[in-house]
């Protein structure tokens, strides 16, 4: 099993030279203290309008094998598989809240059922929570699948 993640940015040099100085400099006020009058303070946060404006899409890309035959004779097929999550607010302020509730709710209605311990809400909820985000909240997710030159595709 291997993981990895990306940022999908504007290539150019200009955003890539943006990004290094942002984050140059964000690691400047944390190391040094009087660089800290220049960051947002608690509470401050983008604007109302800024957050009515933003969203999030989510893209995972993975790959799934499946073994058929024996042991002797195995064969194996390998089916690419995309997803989409797209929310149609700013997730960092405004859905979070949102988030929270329908992960409680969720909580709630499978009582019992959810494994003990310190797990996240994919583990706990599986697909419901995907299923809950998608019918209570003003997002969509998507997957398709690739079986070669064979495709298929799913929403939910």
């Amino acid at each position: 099993l291997k993981y990895g993640d990306a940022l999908l940015m504007d290539p150019s040099w200009s955003e890539w030279a943006k990004s290094l100085l942002l984050k140059g400099f964000i690691g400047a006020a944390i190391m040094f203290p009087p660089l800290q009058v220049l960051l947002p303070k608690p509470g401050e946060g983008p604007s109302r309008e800024d957050m009515d404006a933003g969203y999030l899409i989510a893209h995972g890309r993975g790959t799934m094998v499946i073994n058929k035959g024996s042991e002797e004779g195995k064969q194996s097929e390998a089916i690419s598989l995309f997803s989409e999550f797209h929310f149609k607010k700013d997730i960092g302020y405004l859905m979070t809240a949102e988030l929270l509730v329908e992960a409680g709710m969720l909580l709630l209605e499978t009582a019992g059922k959810v494994p003990g311990g310190v797990v996240t809400p994919a583990v706990a909820f599986g697909s419901d929570m995907t299923q809950r985000i998608v019918n209570e909240m003003d997002a969509t997710f998507e997957i398709k699948e690739e079986h070669g030159a064979d495709e298929a595709e799913e929403r939910i």
